[in-house]
């Protein structure tokens, strides 16, 4: 009987340790890390430097998790930085290859969405900065197995710098809160 009881409370001790796998453990990047991965030492900044920040979703939604919230502050933080303070954005949303197409398409602008608007709620990015659209099922980050989570996600890229009055401008209905695409 010892044995048994000395066995169950060895597994409930160390199976928490065990039991949570890295696709689980997204990896916060700050927002040094992020300035320094889309504005690499030198300060140029060109287009399609990109940056996995592993923003992800739950299946058939577009509702941002606590540690995405905590993600795209350091986003937004680095986006108010002199290094990229003129440089626009890719917001790129992507599901997994659950569901049709044309479903996974409208939830991965809606993912897109939803981290624009935040960065534009709570950072005041402006909106000539960021291009938010949305790729479905069509570049999953691991092919091999499309209803993985971590094809569930929303990338970042740099597209250029703001050079004299050029404004790329992405049309945001104010009533709803919506990018016109």
């Amino acid at each position: 009987m010892k044995k048994y009881i000395i066995s169950l409370l060895l597994t409930a001790f160390f199976l928490p340790t065990f039991a949570v796998t890295a696709e689980e453990q997204p990896q916060l990047m700050n927002h040094t890390e992020i300035i320094r991965s889309l504005a690499p030492i030198g300060g140029t900044v060109t287009a399609n430097n990109f940056i996995d920040l592993d923003i992800r979703f739950r299946t058939n939604s577009a509702a941002l998790s606590p540690i995405a919230y905590q993600q795209l502050d350091e986003l937004g933080r680095a986006l108010l930085s002199r290094e990229l303070q003129n440089t626009y954005i890719g917001v790129y949303g992507h599901t997994d290859a659950v569901g049709t197409g044309t479903y996974n398409m409208q939830l991965s602008k809606r993912r897109a969405a939803t981290v624009a608007m935040y960065l534009i709620n709570n950072f005041n990015i402006p909106t000539w900065r960021l291009e938010a659209r949305g790729y479905g099922e069509s570049r999953l980050k691991i092919p091999t197995s499309g209803r993985s989570r971590i094809n569930r996600r929303v990338e970042i890229r740099t597209l250029g710098v703001k050079n004299g009055n050029v404004d790329r401008g992405r049309a945001i209905d104010n009533n709803s809160g919506r990018i016109n695409w």
